[in-house]
């Protein structure tokens, strides 16, 4: 139910926010022709490296520690990345309309880079609706399906793919978090840029600002 100032209760939402199914999705995604082929090849190709070059987010400490629990041959691996971002449908004008539309949409980080961010491979969660840019609150609510259809994901499923007809073991993590800083700090909970402590990653103030080195923590 909603009630808007010196108006009647609704009992429709405001604004519909529309979304679809992660797990069929992956589904789906499995069965593209291929595309167990191009994970696989890229992933033995990466382990095939003589030296310790580091040259794609898989070989990083922090994948191998997010899927070194749980892991085993029968069962595949994947990670993904969460992109977040806002947008000004009718064009970004200074002396047009402001407006705001945002895109959520999630990529999987096991394919090859060439296939990793094309069109057909990209997960559209859903068009965060506008007028305005959401606030925090309104961004948890929306990314709240989301959230619950990871945390049974990361469990662990069983789908049917052209290699694995009679079922293979699928477990989904999320592993990265791109956008803007505006974007991002809402997602993750951390306050906007212009608050007194606005760093993500340490408890500096902003008055404290003018005293920072480049390169120095």
């Amino acid at each position: 139910m909603i009630q808007l100032p010196g108006q009647p209760r609704l009992k429709d939402p405001y604004s519909t926010f529309v979304t679809q199914d992660f797990a069929k999705w992956l589904q789906w995604f499995l069965s593209v022709p291929g595309m167990e082929d191009s994970i696989e090849d890229w992933q033995r190709k990466l382990n095939s490296q003589d030296d310790d070059t580091v040259c794609n987010v898989t070989q990083g400490q922090v994948w191998k520690k997010l899927f070194h629990q749980g892991s085993s041959g029968s069962r595949l691996n994947l990670g993904f990345s969460l992109f977040i971002d806002g947008f000004n449908p009718l064009g970004n004008k200074l002396s047009g309309r402001q407006l705001s539309i945002g895109v959520i949409a999630l990529n999987c980080l096991n394919l090859p880079p060439w296939l990793r961010y094309q069109t057909q491979n990209t997960f559209l969660f859903g068009l965060i609706p506008g007028p305005n840019q959401p606030v925090m609150i309104t961004m948890n609510n929306i990314l709240t399906p989301l959230i619950d259809q990871l945390f049974k994901l990361n469990c662990g499923i069983t789908v049917c793919t052209p290699k694995y007809p009679n079922g293979h073991q699928l477990a989904v993590k999320l592993a990265t978090l791109v956008g803007d800083i505006v974007a991002t700090h809402k997602v993750a909970g951390f306050m906007s840029h212009s608050a007194t402590k606005f760093c993500s990653w340490c408890e500096i103030e902003a008055s404290e600002r003018q005293g920072l080195q480049a390169g120095h923590l």
